[in-house]
């Protein structure tokens, strides 16, 4: 399995048909879960990915390199139809290493309350 999330993009014309849409979406979102998951089971940062807040939906980063002290960060598009983008963050970013650990571990904590539930 790939490490890094490599979308099938969407272009103009499909937004037509929101079967095919909706599909691409989806295919893409279990792409990144599914590299995530392995990522997590092997215990490591690089292949996980963060989401931020934006506007009325999240923008998805994936951890594309590690450091002691900082990760790189790269967004991941076409996995909701809006693409949004963390404005100080862009297209890619190096951000703390603790803020993406805290980020990681607070979805898994999440993910486990939801399922216990």
């Amino acid at each position: 399995m790939a490490i890094l999330y490599q979308p099938v993009r969407i272009v103009d014309k499909d937004y037509k048909n929101w079967d095919r849409v909706k599909a691409i979406l989806d295919g893409n979102f279990q792409q990144l879960q599914q590299i995530d998951e392995e990522a997590k089971k092997a215990g490591k940062l690089l292949g996980r990915y963060i989401r931020e807040s934006v506007a009325d939906g999240l923008a998805y980063y994936q951890i594309i390199k590690e450091g002691k002290r900082t990760v790189r960060i790269r967004i991941c598009l076409d996995i909701c139809g809006d693409n949004y983008r963390v404005a100080y963050w862009g297209e890619e970013a190096t951000i703390d290493r603790k803020y993406a650990l805290k980020s990681v571990e607070g979805r898994d904590l999440l993910e486990q309350l939801f399922k216990k539930g």
